[in-house]
């Protein structure tokens, strides 16, 4: 896998899954805010300033003040003094609550203001009273503890706690945490889609076609609507309707116009006359792809054959609703000349040798020299020859391309994994068959408007 993405190409691919990231970021916005105000409960703060000085009540100076550094040294030590049980016990029988003087450290901080001669008490509760009356308690016992066993009295309270009705929790903080939700939603969600897009094995996109597999795209086909048939057999007549000759005019044709000039300009400048349709696995849309590229180049006035050689899974009759007791496994097996084997169509210019009656082992039965003899002796009666073949990992699919001027690979844009179609083209490049390039089918048709429009 290729790790590296240019700026571009990640702006590109962020866009594409826009709506994921915006959902991703609101669903954290919304869990935030709902821990924010029906979890979390609001935590107030009461702040009391306490002013240390260095000389004592008759103003002579304390023993030892003779810097900052000292002073700051005092403040750590006070600062002890605040935190010890002799401040605390009487705080908390004060109080007259239950609390611990463990708890109670963990509700305070007491830190000096910019290194300065303040000491700074700060005591959070869910209580806006109690946070202020127990700051302003601990700042009273520490002054009347300090009278006591230092015999100073140079504590000064310089700003008592204050309730005030207008304060503002201190957290949970809604705005802060909405932004980091927002942050780390945007983060997720561009991991997630990045993440997704450097494990992501399908062929999505041309890019990934020509990335992955190093291959021409020829065609980008939409998903055609779904005929509403009501029999029992509807997979049969499903690919009937799906034919473009019996599309409603909402069914874009553009696509298969512009795959047919891809391919009228290989044949033109290549000399091609038998393109060979298949795909890395069943269900791709390899033969409603063949088919109608046959339609296309018929109404063109080419004169066209189309061979139905998947003889395992033959649909070629359903769709032109034609006899199948003859056809290529009849001339394989049975010698039946060729002239007895084509069948004409509905459609003017386009004539059809179905697969015939299916053999037991049709690996066995297919003989390179009779199919290179059959190939060669039909490029004289038509322009071009369309050969829809089993998918590659079907043992025919190499000898059939062998003998093909071109062949077609068809992936589909939602189930195919480059793995699985990248060892196709090497399945049919072993058979000395040259990959005209890559049709992408079963794309989403706002892409295709895009592309076409």
């Amino acid at each position: 896998m290729d790790m590296t993405l240019d700026l571009k190409a990640l702006a590109a691919i962020l866009f594409r899954h826009i709506w994921i990231i915006l959902i991703i970021m609101i669903s954290t916005v919304g869990m935030s805010l709902f821990v924010t105000y029906q979890v979390m409960s609001p935590v107030y703060e009461g702040k009391t300033e306490l002013l240390i000085t260095t000389e004592q009540a008759d103003g002579q100076a304390l023993p030892s003040p003779g810097d900052i550094d000292s002073s700051l040294k005092l403040i750590d030590t006070y600062r002890a003094i605040i935190e010890s049980p002799t401040v605390l016990n009487p705080v908390i029988s004060d109080l007259e609550n239950s609390l611990t003087i463990a708890h109670l450290k963990q509700k305070m901080t007491v830190e000096p203001l910019h290194d300065s001669q303040v000491l700074v008490i700060k005591v959070e509760d869910q209580d806006q009273k109690t946070a202020v009356n127990t700051a302003n308690l601990i700042a009273q016992s520490f002054q009347k503890r300090t009278a006591e066993l230092m015999k100073l009295d140079n504590v000064h309270l310089l700003s008592p706690a204050e309730y005030n009705p207008d304060a503002k929790q201190i957290c949970p903080k809604p705005v802060v945490n909405t932004i980091i939700s927002i942050l780390i939603g945007g983060l997720f969600a561009m991991g997630i889609v990045l993440l997704k897009h450097i494990f992501n094995t399908s062929l999505s996109s041309e890019e990934a076609v020509t990335t992955h597999l190093e291959q021409p795209v020829l065609g980008v086909i939409p998903t055609l609507p779904k005929p509403a048939s009501e029999d029992s057999i509807s997979s049969q007549n499903a690919l009937r309707q799906q034919l473009m000759h019996h599309w409603q005019d909402k069914t874009p044709i553009e696509p298969y116009q512009n795959l047919a000039a891809s391919l009228l300009y290989l044949i033109k400048n290549e000399t091609l006359k038998t393109i060979l349709f298949t795909s890395p696995n069943p269900g791709e849309g390899k033969s409603l792809t063949s088919l109608n590229t046959a339609l296309l180049f018929a109404n063109s006035k080419k004169r066209t054959l189309y061979i139905d050689m998947d003889l395992r899974k033959p649909s070629c009759h359903y769709a032109f609703q034609l006899p199948n007791h003859v056809g290529m496994s009849s001339y394989l097996f049975h010698e039946m000349p060729i002239s007895d084997i084509i069948q004409e169509s509905e459609i003017e210019h386009l004539s059809i040798i179905t697969a015939g009656p299916p053999p037991p082992f049709s690996a066995r039965l297919l003989n390179v020299a009779k199919i290179n003899a059959l190939l060669t002796a039909l490029k004289d009666d038509f322009d071009i020859i369309i050969i829809d073949s089993p998918p590659t990992f079907v043992s025919d699919t190499p000898l059939i391309s062998g003998h093909a001027d071109g062949t077609v690979m068809v992936v589909d844009s939602k189930s195919t994994r480059y793995p699985d179609a990248r060892q196709a083209i090497e399945r049919i490049t072993q058979s000395d068959s040259k990959v005209l390039g890559v049709i992408l089918n079963n794309f989403k048709m706002k892409h295709v408007q895009d592309y076409y429009y």
